[in-house]
C-alpha cells in the first residue's frame, strides 16, 4: 500500500501546486493593474504614434489609477518593437500601439520573428492620415506641378519618409511607377525627423503621417495632396491622389488602422479592464482634439472587429505585397 500512498500524496501535492497557481493568477488578474504599465511606440518621439500614445498613456493611467510608461522602441518600421512585444507576457503589463502596416506588412518586407496573428488585438482607435508636403517656400503650388518637376528633372528630386518601408514609401514608389518618376527616397524613424529634413532643405518634400499637420497649420509647410480616400475635414482644399487622376492601390485605408495590442494569449479580468479604460479614453474631449489637431479620423473597433480587419488587409497583402516589391526592384 506504500507506494499506492506515496502516488496519492504526490497527486494532491500537484494538484495543490496547481490551484496555487490558478489562484495566484487569478489574483493576480484581480489586481491588474498592480504595477505601471508599458505602452510600447515602434517610431522616434515626436511622430503621429507617439503623440497618440501620449495622450492615451495619460488618460488611461488616471481611469486604471496606475502609471502607463510610454517607450519608444523605433526602427524597422517598428519591427523591432513589436519583435519584442512577441517575446513578452501576455499580462497586460506590455502592450502598443501601432498601425497595421506594421502587423501584416513588415513580414512580406523585412526579416521579423512575428506574424499579425502573434498579438492580442485589444481596441482599435483611428487611422493616420498620409501626405505629401512641400515647404512653403517652394515653387511648387500644386501635386500636379510637383509630379512634373520631378519627372524633368531625373535623379534630382528628394523625399523623406517616416520609415523605409512604410506606407508612404510604397506609395512613393508607386507613383514612381504609373508615371515614369526618377526621385530619391530618405527614410527616417518617424515623422518629426523627416519633418526637420524638409524644414532645414536636406529633401525636397515629405510623405509622412500626422506629425506633419501642426507645421502646416503654422504656415511653414504646404500639404499638396492626401492618400487617404477623402480629403480632411482640416484641410478641405486638399485633393486626396485619387481624386487628381492617379491609379495607384490605395495602401492607407488597410494599413493606417491604428490600435493597441498585446502578446498573444491576453486575456481575462485584466484585458476586460484595460479594453474599458482605453474605450473611455477614446472618447474623452482631450484625446478626440488630439487627433483633429493630427488630422487623424476616429475610428472605433472593438477586439473582434479590429482582429478581423487586420486578417482580411493581410489577406489583401498577400495578394499585392509580392508584386509590389517585384515591380520596385
Amino acid at each position: 500500500m506504500k507506494p499506492k500512498t506515496g502516488i496519492a500524496a504526490a497527486f494532491v501535492a500537484g494538484l495543490g501546486a496547481c490551484l496555487a497557481l490558478f489562484m495566484g493568477t487569478a489574483k493576480a488578474q484581480d489586481d491588474y493593474p498592480a504595477k505601471p504599465i508599458t505602452l510600447l511606440v515602434g517610431y522616434a518621439p515626436g511622430g503621429s504614434s507617439d503623440i497618440q500614445a501620449r495622450v492615451l498613456a495619460d488618460l488611461v493611467g488616471k481611469e486604471l489609477k496606475q502609471r502607463v510608461l510610454v517607450e519608444n522602441k523605433p526602427g524597422m518600421s517598428a519591427a523591432i518593437m513589436l519583435n519584442f512585444l512577441a517575446r513578452q507576457k501576455p499580462d497586460g503589463y506590455t502592450v502598443a500601439t501601432t498601425p497595421a502596416a506594421a502587423l501584416f506588412g513588415n513580414p512580406y518586407m523585412l526579416k521579423v520573428d512575428y506574424a499579425h496573428t502573434d498579438f492580442t488585438y485589444v481596441s482599435a482607435f483611428g487611422r493616420l492620415l498620409h501626405a505629401v508636403s512641400v515647404r512653403n517656400d517652394a515653387p511648387w503650388k500644386t501635386f500636379n506641378e510637383f509630379i512634373a518637376h520631378a519627372k524633368d528633372n531625373p535623379g534630382k528630386v528628394k523625399y523623406a519618409t517616416y520609415a523605409p518601408n512604410s506606407t508612404t514609401f510604397w506609395l512613393m514608389r508607386l507613383l514612381a511607377a504609373e508615371r515614369g518618376l526618377d526621385w530619391t527616397h530618405v527614410p527616417y524613424n518617424s515623422d518629426a525627423p523627416a519633418v526637420q529634413a524638409l524644414l532645414g532643405g536636406h529633401v525636397d518634400a515629405i510623405a509622412v503621417a500626422s506629425g506633419q499637420v501642426p507645421f502646416i497649420v503654422s504656415g511653414q509647410l504646404r500639404m499638396l495632396a492626401v492618400f487617404n480616400r477623402v480629403r480632411m475635414p482640416q484641410f478641405p482644399n486638399v485633393p486626396t491622389v485619387e481624386e487628381l487622376g492617379y491609379r495607384i492601390v490605395n495602401l492607407t485605408q488597410m494599413t493606417s488602422l491604428t490600435g493597441i495590442v498585446a502578446p498573444k494569449g491576453f486575456s481575462g479580468p485584466a484585458f476586460r479592464r484595460l479594453e474599458a479604460a482605453l474605450a473611455k479614453a477614446y472618447r474623452d474631449p482631450s484625446f478626440e482634439a488630439q487627433m483633429r489637431n493630427i488630422s487623424s479620423p476616429i475610428d472605433l473597433l472593438d477586439s473582434k472587429a479590429y482582429e478581423t480587419e487586420v486578417a482580411e488587409s493581410a489577406k489583401i497583402a498577400e495578394k499585392i505585397y509580392p508584386e509590389m516589391m517585384k515591380d520596385s526592384k
